[in-house]
């Protein structure tokens, strides 16, 4: 069971886990118990306990949870964004504002991190050319 997992990986002295993520039930049902594993998580000493939030919805669900962190994807290739998260790299970047916006407007302290996926190559696109 993932709580079983998570205090394993805590007892051995990993001290960030990401937990799950706030995604619909109906496309991922499999990380529909992810408020009840965040809850677990939240009561190991020294864990922080991340999840991953696609969107704003994803975002409040883990501020209302106490997520310590929030981790929001962002993919380089724009086909990639697209299957994954419906949305392009832009409005992937706008609803990070969005999200950050809703995180400042709780009082919440929940930090936020976004992870570069496709960076160097997409089994969809091919090559990502980043210009930066």
């Amino acid at each position: 069971h993932k709580t079983a997992w998570i205090a394993a990986a805590h007892a051995a002295g990993q001290r960030e886990i990401e937990v799950g993520s706030f995604v619909p039930a109906r496309l991922l049902p499999q990380l529909a118990d992810t408020a009840e594993v965040l809850a677990f998580a939240r009561t190991l000493p020294g864990l922080v306990a991340s999840v991953l939030v696609p969107n704003l919805k994803g975002a409040e669900r883990a501020l209302e949870c106490g997520a310590h962190l929030m981790v929001v994807p962002l993919s380089a290739s724009h086909a990639h964004s697209l299957a994954n998260l419906r949305k392009t790299p832009d409005e992937v970047v706008a609803e990070v504002a969005r999200i950050r916006a809703a995180r400042d407007a709780s009082g919440s302290r929940t930090l936020i991190e976004g992870g570069v996926g496709t960076a160097f190559g997409c089994t969809l696109q091919g090559l990502s050319l980043i210009h930066i």
